[in-house]
């Protein structure tokens, strides 16, 4: 179980974030999150975890400030990351992150 907190930077792959989140929703564990990529298609902001807008430090500290500080909220979050979790196999992820990764590069490719 992912017990200690995690945080990601700007130096972290779409990939290496949708698995952080993949491993806290197992864990139960509720996630603070930009809705992008592959978390876009899981968050749930206020049933699995907390979004904010992509660049809004104010926001996302925000965010982190209220699941501290609201055990009821934490709890609910808890137990809706589990529940998300619960209803995705491993096989269904990566077959989401294949078809995620061949479209960027179809995007890439016609662009080029």
């Amino acid at each position: 179980m992912v017990t200690d907190p995690v945080t990601c930077s700007p130096d972290n792959t779409l990939a290496e974030v949708d698995a952080m989140c993949a491993r806290f929703r197992i864990s139960g564990l509720p996630v603070v999150a930009v809705p992008a990529g592959g978390v876009a298609e899981h968050l749930r902001d206020g049933e699995n975890g907390l979004a904010y807008p992509a660049g809004d430090v104010a926001a996302c500290a925000a965010a982190m400030r209220r699941l501290v500080e609201d055990h009821a909220l934490r709890e609910q979050l808890r137990l809706g990351a589990r529940a998300t979790a619960e209803t995705r196999s491993w096989s269904a992820e990566l077959d989401c992150l294949d078809a995620s990764y061949r479209e960027l590069l179809t995007q890439q490719r016609a662009v080029a």
